[in-house]
């Protein structure tokens, strides 16, 4: 779902005036009657540029051009096909039938000519590119605009060079490509600052506030949108107005004001309903719901996507229409309705599978499992669950693949940049040689200096990333060591539930394990993760203790005095060691409950994991000795190591939980990381 307004009014403007409708009807008529049929045809495309620009009417513009693309057609009257499939593109670009515009737009550039007609190719290419956005294919988008911008430079028209810097920055946006982004857009406002371009000024605000929220950098953009809401006019509505409203709401929707982020939308809404946007009635009602979701408005909600999901099959987009079934599917779920969630999920799988909807699908999938979890269909949860997560692979491999070979293909630029530059470089130095052979002299000689420095600084930075990267593998391998033997009970566990044909306990135990297997190996790669990751780790872990040993403890886990555990760093499974000492020692020698205590202390993050086990001196001379010893051995060689890499200045201490020397109390004291800093 999106909001992203382009550049949609047209790029020339008609000198003369066309004629009255009436008179356009008798001339056809007369035409008709004398078999005139250049003339006829020349008549119904005035007719159709009448009903495009004056009276907005695009249904007609569409009716009378396809009546006279047949007879250009057949006496293959290039410049008049050009022109006049330029002009059904139009159209269909305003009633925002996307893929048959793209058709014509084609067709267009293959009956307009390179020379003589650069403006109407310029339209053409511009026009392109709007649809592409449309039709969710950024590259070539971003590809049209520029072929746009080529030959507004080459005709000098600043106009258009201001429309297509902004459209070739928005794209840029779309894509994820933030520097680039930026490039064009700082382009466009100066040229529009230049030539008082308000229009396009403002747009370009948006733009730049997108850029910031894109980066989670809410009061920058806020500062742009209301310098454009500054430069608006109000006496008049456009699309324009629909996307700054839009965005508003979206901010301050992030910003957890409410009120005004449904203010926001609801003003926005109801200019797309006046302008007939149906694009924008769909966005906007697609963002209410999302908004009551988060109030836990469900009905609201519930209607919100519903009304949505009624224009998007007006559109034709498949995609948007499933991410909308999808948010159904979600409210259904929490309401209990699992009947209508599963319904609605079904068809989302089926149409996902047969137009390759990869995000789509992964999120049916996760939803389905939720479901089925709900219901304690723990078979079917699993079947999905795995799905889910095969998608959720194939989607990363795919994007490190991109990642490769767009560092690949930029590797090459810079190489053929310096293979020219090296050209150019000899060519200088030969025509002057003779005169220049002292400098030339000197030059090899600081050349050779600079190269030797070079290779030291190389040679050390070698050593320095070997060293550093030997360190992070020392950190993997530590974070990657979760105890075998609970792996082993797990394991077993599960076989017990089988051989009791428990097949729905089993199956919910297997999940749940896989799902802890995967979490802990995904923090063994990551160094750094927040404190809700490391929060949501350790309850799944507990869990599937207290599911092992049949519930013979209880746990808690109080965040109550961290501020913000979504924003706040922390080293990946540093406290699972400790809460499986707890399990281990305290509570399989008798001890029933674990507690986790996070608080905020002067900047620092005062931790207290204990349990009211037999106690410290009490398990000495036992049988987990050696396991104990070798578990602190490498708590403390991992903490030396992040105190070395990050200067993390972590403590920990050990002592009894009471006076009776009874109870085990771990206390870990750390720096306070927050995700800005």
């Amino acid at each position: 779902m999106k909001t992203k307004i382009l550049i949609l009014y047209l790029v020339f403007t008609w000198t003369q005036s066309f004629s009255n409708p009436d008179s356009l009807y008798n001339e056809i008529k007369y035409h008709k009657e004398q078999q005139a049929h250049y003339q006829l045809a020349l008549t119904q495309l005035e007719l159709a540029k009448h009903f495009y620009f004056t009276e907005r009417n695009y249904d007609s513009t569409c009716l009378y051009t396809e009546k006279v693309v047949n007879y250009f057609t057949q006496h293959k009257n290039d410049k008049k096909l050009g022109y006049t499939y330029k002009l059904m593109g139009y159209a269909h670009n305003y009633i925002e039938s996307y893929e048959k515009a793209l058709q014509y737009f084609d067709s267009a550039l293959v009956y307009l000519h390179p020379k003589e007609q650069q403006l109407s190719i310029l339209q053409v290419h511009t026009n392109q590119g709007i649809a592409y956005n449309f039709v969710d294919n950024p590259a070539k988008a971003i590809d049209a605009f520029k072929k746009a911008l080529d030959i507004a430079y080459a005709l000098k028209d600043t106009s258009q060079i201001v429309i297509n810097n902004l459209n070739t920055g928005i794209m840029y946006n779309v894509a994820g490509q933030i520097s680039e982004a930026a490039e064009y857009l700082i382009k466009s406002i100066e040229l529009a600052k230049q030539t008082q371009d308000t229009t396009n000024l403002i747009k370009s605000y948006i733009e730049l506030g997108d850029i910031y929220v894109n980066q989670d950098k809410t009061d920058q953009a806020k500062t742009y949108y209301l310098q454009a809401l500054d430069m608006l006019d109000t006496t008049s509505f456009s699309r324009t107005h629909v996307s700054l409203y839009d965005v508003l709401g979206y901010v301050n929707e992030q910003q957890k004001q409410f009120s005004e982020a449904e203010d926001w939308y609801q003003k926005a809404y109801k200019i797309s309903k006046q302008i007939n946007y149906k694009s924008g009635m769909a966005q906007l009602l697609y963002r209410m719901g999302i908004l009551h979701k988060v109030k836990r408005e469900w009905q609201s909600a519930k209607s919100d996507f519903n009304s949505a999901l009624k224009i998007e099959k007006q559109i034709g987009s498949l995609y948007d229409q499933l991410v909308l079934k999808n948010e159904l599917a979600d409210i259904y779920i929490q309401i209990k309705s699992y009947e209508r969630a599963e319904k609605s999920l079904n068809e989302v799988i089926n149409q996902a599978n047969e137009n390759d909807l990869i995000r789509p699908l992964k999120q049916a999938h996760k939803l389905m499992y939720q479901c089925y979890k709900q219901t304690g269909a723990g078979t079917r949860a699993l079947e999905h669950y795995e799905a889910y997560r095969q998608i959720e692979d194939s989607i990363y491999n795919v994007q490190q693949i991109e990642i490769v070979e767009s560092l690949r293909e930029q590797y090459e630029t810079a190489e053929k940049e310096q293979t020219i530059i090296k050209l150019n470089t000899e060519k200088t130095l030969k025509e002057e040689q003779i005169k220049r052979q002292q400098q030339l002299l000197w030059s090899i000689i600081a050349s050779a200096v600079f190269l030797v420095i070079i290779l030291v600084l190389l040679y050390l930075q070698f050593k320095r990333k070997t060293a550093l990267k030997r360190i992070q593998i020392q950190q993997q391998l530590f974070r990657a060591q979760l105890n075998p033997h609970f792996i082993f009970n797990a394991l077993n566990a599960i076989k017990g539930y089988i051989t009791a044909h428990k097949t729905d306990e089993a199956a919910e135990f297997l999940t749940d394990f896989s799902s802890l297997m995967r979490q802990t190996l995904e923090s063994s790669i990551d160094e750094i993760n927040s404190l809700a990751t490391e929060i949501e780790l350790l309850t799944a872990y507990l869990k599937l203790q207290q599911m092992r040993l049949e519930h013979e403890f209880k746990f808690l886990i109080d965040t109550a005095s961290v501020i913000n555990t979504e924003n706040t760093k922390f080293p990946a499974m540093l406290l699972q060691p400790f809460v499986e000492n707890a399990v281990e020692h305290g509570i399989k020698n008798g001890g029933s409950k674990i507690e986790i205590h996070f608080t905020e202390i002067n900047n620092r993050l005062a931790i207290t994991i204990s349990d009211d086990g037999p106690g410290i001196e009490n398990t000495k001379n036992t049988s987990t000795k050696k396991h104990h010893s070798r578990g602190m051995e490498i708590i403390k060689k991992r903490m030396q190591l992040l105190n070395k890499m990050a200067g993390w200045e972590i403590y920990y201490a050990t002592e009894p939980l009471n006076n009776k020397q009874t109870g085990t109390v771990v206390k870990i004291d750390l720096a306070l990381i927050t995700l800005f800093d």
